[in-house]
C-alpha cells in the first residue's frame, strides 16, 4: 500500500478489498417506479410494447396498470448504491470497474410499486491478481414478492 493510500485508509476514507466481508449486507433501500421512469426507460432501450408506454393498452392487455420493462430494475441495483449503503461513512477507491451482472426476474413491476433492494457480498476472491467482489441483490415489491435476483461484478483496485 502507498502512503497516499495508507493515508486516506488511516483516515477512514477509503473501503479497502481486506475491509470488505463475505455475507455482510447492505440496508435495504426502496424507491417508487413511476410511470414517468418506466416511460423513460422503455425509451431509452426502444422497445415500443404499448404495455410499457400507454395505460390504457396495458390494462387492454389484461395488465392492472402500467408495466415496467423487467430490466428496469438495473436502475436501482447499481454499485453506487450498493458500495453507498454498505458503509456509509467509507468510499471506494477510484477506479472500481464493473466487471459483470446478470438478473433473473421473477414478477411484474408496475407504476406506483415501491421495490426494495438490498444486497449483499456474496464472494471476495483474487483471481488472475485482480480483486473481485460479488454481490447479490435482491428486489422485492411492497407486497414482499420478489421481482429480481441479480449479481454484480467488480473489480476492486485497492
Amino acid at each position: 500500500m502507498d502512503s497516499e493510500a495508507r493515508n486516506a485508509y488511516a483516515a477512514g476514507l477509503e473501503l479497502l478489498f481486506d475491509d470488505i466481508e463475505p455475507g455482510a449486507e447492505t440496508p435495504a433501500y426502496a424507491v417508487v417506479m413511476t410511470a414517468e421512469t418506466i416511460r423513460a426507460y422503455a425509451a431509452a432501450i426502444g422497445d415500443d410494447n404499448p404495455i410499457h408506454r400507454d395505460e390504457a393498452a396495458a390494462k387492454a392487455a389484461g395488465y392492472p396498470g402500467l408495466v415496467a420493462p423487467p430490466a428496469t430494475v438495473g436502475i436501482y441495483a447499481r454499485i453506487s448504491n450498493l458500495l453507498g449503503a454498505y458503509n456509509p461513512k467509507r468510499k471506494p477507491p477510484p477506479g472500481v470497474i464493473h466487471a459483470g451482472q446478470v438478473f433473473e426476474f421473477s414478477g411484474l413491476m408496475l407504476a406506483g410499486d415501491t421495490i426494495v433492494s438490498r444486497g449483499r457480498v456474496l464472494e471476495k476472491a483474487i483471481r488472475k491478481e485482480r480483486k473481485f467482489v460479488t454481490f447479490e441483490t435482491l428486489h422485492d415489491n411492497q407486497h414482499g414478492q420478489r421481482v429480481a435476483r441479480g449479481e454484480i461484478s467488480v473489480i476492486w483496485p485497492k
